[in-house]
């Protein structure tokens, strides 16, 4: 199965929100005014879509001078597969290349799992957030830099 990620295009946005709906307020219990991020922000959004069918989305923004990642989730019938894992790689390294040299991200346990795999630092303690709770994370591009040439994680975009 063959999946292309890239930056999402403006005409996707409410097709790609869906997902996030279904990700976030399905399962997640997170009210819909929580997904949007303020235009103000500049948002950065990427898409993982398999033929037509979008199956994965993150943000990024600049908020108080720092990095912010999130917004990330991937179709249930998709995980597992290595989808949501490449989509955090390829939007990371954008962030990095747009230079920050940190990102700040509050994560769900699964999400902080592959986090840490790109050298993220829990920096405090989860945070009760609706169905279950986030925990804050610091990634420091150096330690994602080296997580991607010790591991092997590559940095393919069309799967």
């Amino acid at each position: 199965m063959g999946f292309i990620i890239e930056r999402l295009p403006r005409n996707y946005k409410e097709k790609a929100l869906i997902l996030l709906g279904e990700v976030f307020t399905d399962e997640q219990n997170i009210p819909v005014e929580l997904h949007y991020i303020n235009e103000d922000l500049k948002p950065i959004w990427w898409y993982a879509k398999i033929d037509s069918e979008i199956v994965g989305i993150v943000a990024s923004w600049i908020e108080k001078e720092e990095w912010h990642w999130g917004r990330f989730a991937v179709n249930k019938r998709m995980r597992g597969l290595g989808i949501g894992k490449k989509l955090a790689i390829f939007s990371l390294n954008e962030v990095f290349n747009l230079g920050a040299e940190k990102i700040f991200i509050e994560a769900r346990d699964v999400t902080v799992g592959i986090l840490e795999k790109f050298g993220g630092k829990v920096v405090g303690e989860p945070i009760n957030f609706y169905k279950d709770s986030v925990t804050p994370i610091v990634l420091k591009k150096d330690d994602f830099i080296n997580s991607l040439s010790t591991n092997s994680n590559g940095l393919e975009t069309n799967c």
